[in-house]
Parts: C-alpha cells; structure tokens; sequence
C-alpha cells in the first residue's frame, strides 16, 4: 500500500465516519419524535421485546464483513444511547451555550 493510497483511505474513513454521525444524529431525532408520541399515548419508552426484534432484523441483514456479534453489540449500544436520550427531558438533551468561553476570544 503507497502512501498516497493509505491517506486516501483515511480520507474515505474519516468521510464514512461524518456520514454515521450524521445518521446517529438524525436517529436521535426521530427516537425523540417517537418518545413524544409514546408519552401522549401513556406507553413505556422501553419495549424489550421490540428491541430483541430489531437487533435480529439487523444481524438478519448484515452483509459482513463484522461478524453478527460485532453487530449486536454496536447496535445495542445504540438502542441504549437512544433510551437514555428518551428518558432524558427535551431542554437537557440538547444544551445550548450562548457565551463564548473566554479562551476562544483570545484565538
């Protein structure tokens, strides 16, 4: 592998890696959406069994090259991430500073 190919690759990464977190913030979006709906209609934000559901259809659809636990096990990190941001009130969720630290004045 030439150098030129390896920083393009880490460029291809690090584009990749913009792209999930990309997804990952607009799937913190919809979750809080459902949990607006889930809380009208009086349901539990945790439904255990639609959890277990959706992990299977993910490793279901896991095209490699992780191997199916490596897919659970990120995909239950996301479930869990989402719970949390569920049960956490709107305002804390997503704090907003006004103020400019002193340090970044001094840049």
């Amino acid at each position: 592998m030439t150098e030129a190919s390896l920083d393009q690759l880490r460029k291809e990464l690090e584009r990749i890696n913009y792209a999930i977190l990309g997804l990952l913030s607009e799937r913190g979006e919809v979750v809080t959406a459902v949990q607006r709906i889930k809380k009208r209609r009086g349901m539990p934000t945790f439904i255990p069994e639609r959890e277990r559901q959706m992990l299977g259809k993910m490793v279901a659809h896991n095209p490699g090259p992780f191997p199916d636990d490596t897919i659970r096990h990120l995909f239950n990190e996301i479930f869990r991430a989402s719970v949390a941001l569920m049960e956490v009130p709107r305002e804390q969720a997503l704090p907003v500073s006004r103020t400019v630290p002193s340090e970044d004045l001094q840049r």
